[in-house]
C-alpha cells in the first residue's frame, strides 16, 4: 500500500463558432437586391485547475500477476474564463458596407470577457493488471476514470432568448441574450494496454 501526495493541474478548452450569410433575392422589396448580411458568433471557454492531490495505491501480487488499484482526489481552484464575441456586416451593392456588434446569438448584452474562480474537486480512479511473460517482458492492461465538476462548456453558454430591438438599434425591454456562468460535469474514461521491456 502506497500513500500519494502531490500537485494537480488540468485544463479544458472549448470553442463554438457559428457563421451565417444571407443574400437578398427579392426584386422591389424593402432590402435592395443583392444585399449581403454576413455575421458570426464566437464563444470560447477555458477551465484551469490547480490543486493538491492526495491518494492511495494498493497492489495485489500472486505468481506472475499484479493487480493495482489507484484512487486520487484533488482539491483546489478552477479558474473559469468565458469570451463571447460576434458581429454582423451588411453590404449593399453600390453603397458600401457597415458592421455592428452582435451576430445571431451574441449581442451587446452578452458580448465580452468574463472570469471567476470556483472551488473544485477532481477525483481519479485507475485499475491496472500486469502479467510477467518472461524475465524481460511484462504485459499490462488498465482502465482510467477522471471527473471534473464546475466546468464551463461553450455550447452551455448559448442563450436563445434574443431581444431583437438591439439589432442595429437601441435596446428596449429585457437585456437578452444574457451572460450566465452555466456549469456542467465533465468526465473522461480511457483504456490502456502495452508491453514493458526490462533490461
Amino acid at each position: 500500500v502506497d500513500f500519494l501526495g502531490g500537485y494537480r493541474y488540468t485544463k479544458i478548452e472549448d470553442n463554438l463558432r457559428i457563421d451565417d450569410m444571407l443574400t437578398s433575392t427579392a426584386v422591389g422589396g424593402n432590402v435592395p437586391l443583392g444585399t449581403v448580411v454576413a455575421g458570426f458568433d464566437q464563444i470560447d471557454t477555458n477551465n484551469e485547475f490547480h490543486g493538491v492531490d492526495l491518494g492511495m495505491q494498493v497492489d495485489f501480487k500472486k505468481n506472475r500477476w499484479t493487480i493495482s488499484f489507484l484512487g486520487k482526489c484533488a482539491l483546489g481552484n478552477m479558474a473559469q474564463d468565458i469570451n463571447i464575441d460576434g458581429s454582423t456586416t451588411v453590404t449593399v451593392p453600390g453603397a458600401g458596407s457597415s458592421t455592428t456588434a452582435g451576430g445571431l446569438l451574441t449581442q451587446p448584452t452578452n458580448i465580452g470577457e468574463f472570469s471567476r474562480d470556483k472551488f473544485t474537486v477532481v477525483p481519479e480512479a485507475n485499475i491496472n493488471a500486469r502479467y510477467v511473460l518472461n524475465c524481460r517482458w511484462t504485459a499490462l492492461l488498465g482502465y482510467n476514470f477522471i471527473y471534473w465538476n464546475n466546468v464551463v462548456r461553450a455550447d452551455d453558454q448559448v442563450d436563445f432568448r434574443v431581444n431583437t430591438t438591439q439589432v442595429g438599434g437601441t435596446l428596449f425591454g429585457p437585456g437578452q441574450p444574457e451572460m450566465e456562468f452555466k456549469e456542467t460535469n465533465y468526465w473522461l474514461q480511457g483504456v490502456n494496454a502495452g508491453l514493458e521491456l526490462h533490461f
